[in-house]
């Protein structure tokens, strides 16, 4: 009996110790989170502010360039040979409309470009195809690729569209899918049935 009774008090012992420890390096912790965020607070906030940054490679070439004034706000990468390779802005035109655009390519010219004044005008340019939306659901799709392809889709916000090109129609009558010819054209209304189509 003596024997287990050891054998319990050293375990409560050894319980004891390691609670300790852990009460010990929690209070250390602690201290050392506060101590943090005191340091935080004494720093403040730091604000560095310029009206132009000029970034450089290990050459001294001018790679990145990011600019400021009352109408503008640009972002422009180059290449080693200094051509302008992409640029990303934020603009005010002559009436004072915001846009931001996004040009890519060599010197930066419009080969891609996103640009809106307002949250529902935008532009997707990806592989074979363009989507151009504007205000209240209106758009216009260039397709050159995919399965209705090639073709054009334009649709105004009454739900109204008009679809040039290959497009694939599903017939009232069998409910089978059928695929138009390039020289087609649909005339659709709400709920996109179909109002006219030639041939």
């Amino acid at each position: 009996m003596n024997s287990q009774q050891d054998e319990v008090l050293s375990r409560l012992t050894k319980l004891e110790r390691e609670n300790k420890c852990l009460r010990v390096g929690g209070l250390v912790l602690l201290l050392f989170v506060i101590g943090l965020f005191m340091g935080a607070a004494r720093t403040g906030r730091r604000i560095l502010t310029a009206d132009e940054f000029v970034l450089q490679d290990d050459q001294g070439h001018t790679r990145a360039q990011l600019t400021v004034d009352s109408k503008r706000v640009s972002l422009l990468f180059f290449d080693e040979a200094g051509r302008n390779q992409m640029s990303l802005a934020a603009l005010d035109d002559n009436l004072g409309h915001g846009h931001a655009s996004l040009s890519l390519g060599e010197g930066a010219v419009t080969r891609l470009v996103l640009a809106g004044t307002g949250k529902d005008e935008w532009m997707t340019l990806s592989d074979g195809g363009l989507f151009l939306a504007g205000k209240d659901a209106a758009r216009v799709v260039l397709s050159a690729s995919g399965p209705d392809s090639p073709s054009i889709e334009v649709a105004d916000p009454l739900g109204y569209a008009a679809e040039i090109g290959v497009t694939g129609l599903v017939s009232p009558t069998t409910g089978k899918t059928q695929k138009s010819s390039a020289a087609s054209l649909v005339l659709l209304g709400k709920g996109q049935s179909v109002l006219w189509s030639a041939p």
